[in-house]
């Protein structure tokens, strides 16, 4: 088991936060604003529009990254479409993952700790 790296994932999340947290502190400023300045409907139809955009957004950009990495792999393909490093990598990936809780523990929290530092980078006006 290791559980120095769920803790290490936990402080990478904790930094991303921290690092960010202007753009965090104004965006709760702002949503209290916005709440009180309008009526509960019209509040939660631009909320609800606004989780949409941020929420996507962080979450497809990295999916078709490694999408497009990963197919775009040198080597031997399948049916000319799938390379086969990218079977052997995915293959490994599900293993590790399946095999060791600690790891895919500390995966999960990395990636809810990189979402809300992209969020956070986002609110921060520092991403494109």
């Amino acid at each position: 088991d290791f559980p120095s790296l769920s803790i290490f994932a936990l402080s990478v999340g904790i930094y991303g936060i921290l690092v960010h947290r202007e753009g965090w502190a104004s965006f709760f400023s702002s949503l209290g604003e916005m709440k009180a300045n309008s009526s509960p409907e019209e509040f939660s139809a631009a909320f609800n529009f606004w989780v949409f955009a941020v929420v996507l957004h962080p979450l497809l950009q990295p999916i078709l990254w490694i999408s497009e990495v990963l197919h775009g792999l040198p080597g031997p393909k399948i049916a000319d479409l799938v390379p086969v490093a990218f079977i052997i990598i995915s293959s490994g990936s599900i293993y590790l993952l399946s095999k060791f809780a600690s790891v895919r523990n500390a995966i999960a929290i990395l990636t809810i700790s990189a979402f809300a530092t992209y969020v956070g980078a986002g609110l921060d006006g520092q991403t494109g």
